[in-house]
Formats: structure tokens, sequence, C-alpha cells
């Protein structure tokens, strides 16, 4: 698997230029925080700040004791896990400040970017940029159905390339197609903060960053109905089994994924909103470690245990 090494280098690649250019539950109740202190106080608050939350703790412990023991056993170096119920603000975090390379994950913002754009710009996602030769200082793009040299492709289908099947090539001609300025307002409004000089070692975003942009994907807070709906319909499409999905069983899952390796070292991250029939949820794992798979596993594991718990009702339902 080469998704790694190729949108590693990817992001170092473009980035400078695009800023440039029924269990009895303990919950813990968090005070809200002040609203005077968010910077945006009067719009919805995923996008400022966060109100009051409720924390799971039997929940988290169950989880924690998954994330020791595979760290104990050389699994894996660090894991990070976020979630939280989508339908009423319980959550839970383990390792959360623990920073991560993203890879693959920015491929979100970059089409949440776009989608924006929409209703600035008619036509814009019919517009065709023609692949007129292959870009260099990345390695090849080893994915299937990845776009060809010569072709032209409108940007929605250059969209669907980067989003369902990863493909690094649609999001570098993606990249070299949007305002810079469009792009880095995106980045700030979701609350990411991203470094103008990436290095190979820079690990900058931790799971709940992460987390705020699918929970504001659910909640239509910075697209519209129409385009959140459809970029989370893409994101149940992508092509990729392991971590999350394949612990969850047949739900839908619309989630992004991202491998990066720097140094002998791997990191894998999974994160997406879990399609429950009566309690959805949002799960972020991100991890560190020596062996790609072995990662995977650990992320499936994490994901079946979260989608029992949620099964056997250990989360408070919303009063109707």
């Amino acid at each position: 698997m080469l998704f790694s090494l190729v949108f590693g280098l990817l992001f170092l690649f473009t980035s400078h230029q695009l800023f440039k250019k029924n269990q009895s539950l303990i919950v813990e109740s968090k005070k809200p925080l002040n609203p005077f202190i968010c910077d945006q106080p009067f719009i919805n608050p995923v996008l400022s700040c966060v109100g009051e939350l409720h924390e799971l703790k039997p929940f988290k412990s169950k989880i924690q004791n998954i994330v020791d023991a595979a760290k104990a056993q050389g699994k894996a170096k660090e894991i990070s896990v976020f979630f939280r119920s989508m339908t009423n603000g319980y959550l839970f975090g383990i390792n959360r400040r623990e920073k991560y390379y993203p890879a693959s994950l920015l491929k979100v913002p970059v089409m949440m970017a776009y989608l924006k754009q929409t209703a600035m710009v008619p036509g814009l996602m019919d517009k065709k940029i023609k692949f007129e030769k292959p870009f260099t200082g990345v390695p090849p793009n080893m994915v299937a159905n990845k776009i060809e040299l010569g072709k032209e492709y409108t940007i929605k289908e250059l969209i669907e390339k980067m989003v369902v099947v990863s493909d690094n090539d649609a999001t570098l001609l993606l990249n070299d197609n949007i305002d810079p300025s469009a792009y880095s307002n995106t980045l700030k409004e979701l609350g990411l903060s991203i470094p103008e000089r990436s290095t190979p070692d820079n690990n900058f975003m931790g799971v709940e960053d992460y987390g705020r942009i699918l929970r504001i994907l659910y909640n239509s807070s910075y697209l519209n109905r129409d385009l959140s709906n459809f970029a989370l319909i893409l994101l149940s499409k992508a092509q990729y089994g392991d971590g999350i999905v394949s612990g969850t069983g047949s739900k839908q899952v619309a989630h992004k994924f991202g491998e990066w390796m720097y140094n002998g070292e791997y990191q894998l991250h999974d994160c997406g909103i879990i399609y429950d029939a009566d309690q959805p949820y949002m799960l972020c794992v991100m991890t560190k470690g020596k062996d790609i798979k072995v990662l995977a596993s650990v992320i499936a594991e994490i994901s079946k245990t979260v989608s029992e718990l949620v099964i056997n009702n250990n989360i408070p339902l919303l009063e109707k």
C-alpha cells in the first residue's frame, strides 16, 4: 500500500502553495464555554465554540482497555480515539491531544472548498479540466480507476475520484484550479490550523480536529443541505474496507482514511459517521506504529466494540 508515501509527498508538494496562493451511566457534565471568548458567538456553535457536552465514562473505559492492550502488545505506538453521538452530544475521547500527520484526510477540506464555491460560481461543477501532463515531485499514483493522461474531467468527476478512490492526481488538478484564498478560508472556517511549511515529521492534527469536520458536514452548518448530503454520499462510497468499516458489519459508513509513513513509522487514520438506524455516531481513530496492517486491525477492533456498545443501548436516547 503506497497511499502513505504518495499523499504525504503530495501534501508537501502543494500545501505551501495553497496557503499562499440501558446500562447505568456515570455521566460527567462539562461546563459551557464562556460565549464571549468564542470567535463567532452568534452563528451555529459547531463553527465557533462548543457548549455543554457529556462524557460517557463506562463507554470510554471499555475502549481505553483495548487501546492500553494494543500498546502494551506492541501493536501500536500511539492510538487516539474520538466518539460522539450525532443525536445527543454524548462523547468521549482518548489521547485526544496527540497530533498526527493527516495525509489523505485533507482531501475532504479540498472537496468542501470547491462545494462552497458552487454558490458563487454557477456551473463550476461542470467545468472541464484536462490532465495534460504528469505531476513531478510525487511518486506515481497507485490506485484503481485513477484519471488518465490526455483526458478531460469535470470538477465534479475529479472530486469523486479524489474522495472515492483517493486519487492524488485528481487532487493535484483540483489544487491547481482553486483560488488559494477560497481553500485557506475553508480551512479557517473549519477550525483547522495547518502550517504553511510542512515537513515529513510534522504532526499537526488530532482526532477532535477532524471530528469537527464530520460534525459540520452532518449538521449542514458550512455547506447547504444538498451539498452536505452530496459530500457525505461520496464519503459513503470510499473504497477502503478495512479499519472502521470492517468493524461495523453492514452499517453504512461515510468516512475517509489517511496513511503516512516516515522514518520507518506508519500512521493510519480512519474517521467517519456510522449510520446506525437509531443512533448515528461519529468515530475517529488515529494511530502510529510499525505495521500498517496491524494498525488497521486495531482500528477495526475499536470500531467493532463501539458498534456493539451502541447496539446494546449504552447511550441514552433523546427524549421524544
